[in-house]
């Protein structure tokens, strides 16, 4: 998935100015601490940096540069550290506004600073249990159809075979269901057995791997033209969906 730098310039923008005004405002000021605020502050500043160096090589150089590649890589993470230390000024804000006056200095510290941690670990903990097998098949897992388009015709020996292949580039394990929806009356053979409407094969990596799906393709409709099969990739709860082309000869 490809990054959206302007979501991601306003979305940063959005914190700072958040901050900013918590700080900066006299009736807010006491919400969090300064010297808290001005380290967020440098913290969106430096991955707004960040940001910069990478779109401007992005836009401008053809060629991957590794130290660039290093650069988006830590700007990721920045993100998500900023992100977490906005979450978290705003706890800790909260407590120090909702804690009576009446709880000692002790307690009262190890309350404002420790509390604010409990949304920020169950955060961390739902991106690692939830979001996070999904960005790992994303980032390893890619679809390849050949040919893109294809011509369909009435015997399988008349047209070409289609190929999908598929590549893990990681060294984790993933396991997944590969979906092809066939078009009305058009007939699939594949590992030498004839479908119709669906071909479900269940495809399983231990590491870095290909495999390939072949498949040869006919119809019997003597007047559909068009017709438009549909590549699922199901992984979990989640489907991606491609679009492979195909014209009735």
């Amino acid at each position: 998935m490809g990054r959206k730098f302007q979501f991601e310039v306003q979305y940063t923008l959005s914190l700072i100015v958040g901050v900013l005004g918590l700080i900066g405002t006299e009736a807010l000021s006491g919400y969090i601490r300064l010297e808290a605020g001005l380290a967020f502050l440098i913290m969106g500043g430096f991955h707004l940096i960040l940001l910069s160096i990478v779109y401007s090589f992005e836009k401008t150089v053809s060629i991957p540069i590794p130290l660039i590649e290093q650069i988006e890589e830590a700007s990721v993470w920045t993100l998500r550290l900023a992100t977490l230390f906005f979450v978290y000024l705003m706890f800790h804000g909260l407590s120090r506004s909702l804690l009576p006056s009446t709880v000692s200095e002790t307690n009262r510290g190890l309350i404002v600073f420790g509390l604010p941690l409990l949304p920020v670990v169950i955060i961390v903990m739902a991106y690692i249990l939830s979001v996070l097998p999904f960005k790992r098949f994303s980032d390893d897992v890619s679809i390849t159809i050949v040919p893109d388009g294809l011509t369909i015709f009435e015997n399988y020996e008349d047209g070409r075979p289609g190929h999908i292949e598929v590549v893990n580039d990681g060294e984790r394990t993933h396991e997944f269901e590969i979906v092809i929806d066939l078009p009305e009356n058009v007939y699939a053979r594949y590992k030498g057995e004839e479908y119709a409407d669906e071909i479900r094969e269940t495809l399983s990596f231990s590491g870095k791997g290909l495999q390939t799906m072949d498949l040869q393709l006919r119809h019997d409709s003597s007047t559909q033209k068009m017709a438009l099969t549909k590549v699922n990739v199901d992984y979990k709860e989640s489907t991606r969906e491609i679009e492979w082309e195909t014209l009735l000869a």
